[in-house]
């Protein structure tokens, strides 16, 4: 077996306290499923950095969907960051999500607009998809420089699948995916076998979450959904990053690779050491504060390089570029 660096230290400590602390149940009903994954974040955050209360948000509605809107109006020199958060397409939501949104918007200095987005079981694919893209289509009608897709575990393949619905559309500059699900067909592979228990999430919770997203046969097989059968023509610069014990970490790293070789502006960053999750981590974890911020950073070098292509792509040049980056 080819060596990987020990989980870190701090996140050690963290596991092994875990399972006095985080909800393993998942046969509760679904609003104490909910409830519990909101305590569970606010557990693994331990505190709030008490500088994003000074980062503005408000709750509204566009095209019929809630989200919760972070920073000033949108004008034509700002760019903006269409946000979706994780929970297995089940549980997650605005308010569990708020610390981890508001870090976002501060680091890059930007407008967020986190989607509270229909979930299972009562709403299976694609539901929660539809929701989002309406909300990115509403944004990008609006006065904007540069626009953005993000979003971790089941929101990073809700942004991921939002990119290709939107693939003829343009309008979304760049994408981050942190530790995404992708393929629905992955469960078993080897970062499954070796990271599918006692790391947080789990490959039990995995098959949950499908069990649940999937309403029939055809939606598992539907490229927004499915993003390991998608075409990646026309997809926007994008930023992937996975954790090392996840079981998650080949899917995405798989992705990240079809995409360089689909000639897409693709930044890969591994994170040794953590798990999955670990933007729930922060600010207790210092590795996860540190893998995070250079995540986002890279996430807003990637928007600029995608914007200043623009007049170049509107002549007909090439622009594809192809970069994958290991983090150190």
């Amino acid at each position: 077996m080819a060596f990987r660096t020990l989980v870190d230290g701090d996140l050690a400590v963290l596991l092994e306290d875990a399972p006095r602390h985080l909800i393993a149940d998942l046969d509760l009903p679904v609003e104490q499923l909910r409830e519990g994954a909101r305590a569970d974040n606010a557990w693994l955050r331990g505190e709030i950095d008490d500088s994003l209360s000074g980062v503005r948000s408000r709750d509204e509605v566009l095209d019929g969907v809630p989200v919760r809107w972070y920073g000033p109006d949108l004008t034509a020199s700002d760019d903006v960051i269409v946000f979706l958060h994780g929970g297995g397409w089940m549980v997650g939501d605005l308010d569990s999500y708020d610390p981890d949104v508001r870090r976002l918007a501060n680091r890059l200095g930007c407008s967020v607009v986190a989607v509270d987005y229909r979930r299972t079981p009562e709403h299976p694919f694609p539901a929660a998809l539809d929701d989002c893209v309406a909300v990115i289509r509403r944004v990008a009608s609006m006065p904007h420089r540069g626009l953005a897709v993000a979003g971790d575990s089941a929101g990073g393949n809700l942004a991921l699948g939002a990119c290709v619905a939107l693939s003829d559309d343009g309008g979304i500059d760049a994408a981050l995916a942190l530790y995404p699900v992708v393929d629905p067909g992955a469960l078993g592979n080897s970062s499954y076998l070796i990271n599918g228990a006692g790391f947080l999430l789990t490959t039990d919770a995995m098959s949950h979450y499908w069990r649940h997203y999937i309403a029939t046969e055809s939606s598992s097989r539907d490229p927004r959904l499915n993003l390991a059968v998608a075409d990646l023509d026309g997809f926007p610069a994008t930023v992937i990053t996975s954790a090392d014990y996840d079981p998650l970490r080949d899917e995405a790293r798989d992705f990240a690779t079809r995409l360089a070789a689909a000639d897409v502006d693709v930044t890969y960053l591994p994170q040794p050491g953590l798990t999955h999750g670990f933007q729930q981590m922060v600010p207790r974890i210092p590795a996860a504060t540190r893998a995070l911020d250079a995540v986002y950073d890279a996430l807003a070098a990637t928007l600029r390089r995608s914007v200043a292509r623009r007049p170049a792509a509107a002549h007909g040049d090439a622009v594809g570029v192809s970069l994958i980056t290991a983090a150190s």
